[in-house]
């Protein structure tokens, strides 16, 4: 009978402690921030984003890609007199590989982005087929548990990235 009381008052201490502290509900209002051109992002039309494992948010865009380290952001765009720009500006998917790689699907190819010399290196699907419409416009990229790269395209279907090869096979 003993042990039932203490059991009991232990209890009713507890729920007294946890009910008579004050409880500080959490704000339910969420705080946004807009950035514009104001800040370095010269388009407002968003067509993806990534955060990467560096914790670099990367945003595609119609107008370039855009790096944002949490207070400015930093443009890349194509620039026809250097090979190793990106190949458009109009980009449509963000995929980062298990080695840190981050690859940029465009309406013209696939890119790699090198973060120590900022450089792109840049893949065009050249397979010749009967049904090769838009298969350099580049919808979505993924990857599986074998470190594959997978590029998924506008009306051209389903390719795999060789990184031996350095080419875009069918899938």
């Amino acid at each position: 009978m003993n042990f039932i009381r203490k059991n009991l008052f232990l209890q009713l201490f507890f729920l007294f402690f946890l009910t008579a502290s004050p409880l500080h509900p959490q704000s339910r209002e969420a705080s946004f921030r807009r950035y514009t051109a104001d800040n370095g992002l010269e388009s407002s039309h968003i067509t993806c984003l990534l955060q990467d494992h560096r914790g670099f948010l990367w945003a595609g865009t119609g107008n370039g890609l855009y790096r944002f380290d949490g207070y400015r952001f930093k443009a890349f765009k194509r620039d026809p007199a250097d090979p190793a720009s990106i190949s458009d500006n109009s980009i449509k998917a963000l995929y980062e590989d298990r080695l840190h790689k981050l690859w940029i699907g465009t309406t013209n190819g696939l890119n790699a982005f090198d973060p120590h010399t900022e450089k792109f290196s840049y893949y065009r699907n050249t397979q010749e087929d009967a049904d090769s419409t838009g298969r350099n416009f580049i919808a979505s990229l993924s990857g599986d548990e074998r470190g594959a790269i997978w590029v998924g395209t506008h009306g051209g279907g389903v390719y795999q990235f060789n990184r031996t090869t350095q080419k875009i096979h069918a899938g």
